[in-house]
């Protein structure tokens, strides 16, 4: 049964897109890539002080796209997208040739002796969280 598609407080007629950019999945262009994008968040003004998740979610979904999506081959291609819906905040859009995988399928952290949910700081926001301006 496939997962459900997500849904998304975005209205897609009101998305400024500043970046549409494709590069070859090579592990040294993540540093490049993700050092590009914030420089146009910046511009957009769309961060609001929440650079710094927004940076560590950045580049943990290039890496991921990169090493697993890609498997590491230089030969694919990996796209970013940003936009920015000035009523709502940014929306970062990471994509990869990847099969994916079923979350539902992963082990309950929770029941993992001792939880992994207490040896583990709390995640950074999704890209897709809303992250108005205030």
């Amino acid at each position: 049964m496939p997962a459900a598609t997500p849904q998304f407080e975005f209205d897609a007629d009101k998305l400024l897109v500043r970046l549409n950019l494709t590069f070859a999945a090579d592990p040294n262009a993540i540093s490049d890539v993700a050092e590009g994008v914030l420089r146009v968040l910046k511009a957009m003004d769309c961060a609001c002080g929440h650079e710094f998740e927004v940076e560590t979610a950045l580049r943990e979904s290039l890496t991921n796209a990169v090493i697993h999506g890609c498997k590491g081959d230089a030969g694919k291609k990996v796209q970013i997208c940003v936009a920015c819906d000035e009523s709502r905040g940014m929306l970062i859009v990471v994509r990869d040739p990847g099969g994916g995988f079923d979350p539902a399928a992963l082990p309950d952290p929770l029941l993992a002796e001792p939880p992994i949910a207490t040896r583990l700081p709390p995640p950074p926001p999704t890209l897709c969280a809303k992250m108005p301006c205030e």
